[in-house]
């Protein structure tokens, strides 16, 4: 190889991972490793354009692009190879794509935004984790929930939500769990669930781990993105993407899923 030809590949290295939040082939190495054997979930990077194609349309359809700031979402195509892609079919209720140029994230206004997948086929997973980057407004708002058609409280898997200045509830199959923790910040949070233990973490850090007996994720749910929908609790923030996968990651990918979302959100670990 060249000295010329060494240069360029360094030169424009800085500016593939500004528009991936890493490489292409650090994401498409996560998808292998989260999803290659069936595993259930999702991942949503709210980017008008990841790895050479459209992620983000203005309509629910997918037939007009989001092309720059300000754009109205409809329908955010899921990187996961699930088909688990999110929705919203009424033009007022889309969320809004935002960037300052470095960062790109959803903007929920905390009044009725909201996006949703179709059912989600989770077999009856005994575990799973969640992990999303966010930065929230003060208030009671929703930011991931994967339920039933019903909506009820006592048939949610995960919702994370702060819930006053210095706490977040995260509730799984009707147990409700607050964590004292500040809502009006950056940070990176997961949820660690399997049949006898919840870990709740903030940027690689475990805030708190409670044990008890958590029931499986139904096999008929859906994913509700911004917003619990239970008791209207919409989400009021920046949204910078999330990875759903069911049955709990190992370790490793637990690490590699944080450092990818960590890019995203701007939050350094």
């Amino acid at each position: 190889m060249s000295a010329i030809t060494s240069a360029i590949r360094q030169s424009i290295r800085p500016s593939i991972r500004s528009s991936f939040g890493g490489t292409p082939d650090q994401l498409q190495a996560l998808i292998t490793s989260l999803f290659s054997a069936g595993e259930q979930g999702a991942i949503y990077i709210p980017r008008p354009v990841v790895n050479g194609a459209q992620v983000l349309f203005q309509d629910s359809a997918g037939t007009v692009p989001v092309a720059a700031d300000g754009y109205p979402v409809g329908r955010m195509i899921d990187q996961s190879g699930n088909g688990n892609h999110a929705t919203q079919n009424v033009s007022a209720s889309r969320p809004i794509y935002r960037t300052d140029g470095t960062l790109h994230w959803l903007g929920g206004g905390g009044v009725d935004d909201f996006m949703r997948s179709t059912t989600v086929n989770f077999v009856m997973e005994a575990s799973s984790t969640l992990v999303a980057g966010r930065q929230n407004t003060m208030g009671l708002r929703g930011i991931f929930k994967v339920g039933n058609g019903s909506l009820s409280s006592n048939d949610e898997y995960i919702l994370i939500r702060p819930s006053s200045t210095s706490g977040a509830n995260t509730s799984t199959v009707g147990n409700t769990y607050s964590f004292g923790v500040d809502a009006d910040i950056n940070f990176l949070t997961e949820l660690h669930h399997n049949a006898t233990k919840l870990d709740y973490v903030l940027d690689g850090s475990i805030v708190n781990s409670v044990s008890g007996s958590f029931g499986s994720i139904a096999a008929t749910n859906d994913i509700v993105l911004l917003s619990s929908l239970s008791s209207q609790q919409y989400f009021n923030g920046r949204f910078y993407g999330a990875i759903l996968r069911a049955p709990e990651m190992t370790a490793k990918d637990k690490v590699l899923s944080r450092q990818y979302l960590a890019n995203l959100s701007g939050v350094t670990l």
